[in-house]
């Protein structure tokens, strides 16, 4: 474990989330969630919601 430079910014990685469930061509459920730069994604049959 290396605890000396853990709290620094640079050391940290980019907060994405992503759950993704398709049926063919269709897609049943996305939740997509990018933290860092504040993009939201929510899509449930086809339908979707995005913010930035």
């Amino acid at each position: 474990m290396n605890f000396i430079n853990s709290w620094r910014k640079g050391n940290k990685q980019d907060d994405k989330f992503l759950i993704w469930i398709r049926l063919g061509r269709i897609t049943a459920f996305k939740v997509y969630a990018d933290i860092s730069s504040g993009i939201y994604e929510l899509t449930i049959l086809n339908f979707g919601i995005k913010t930035k």
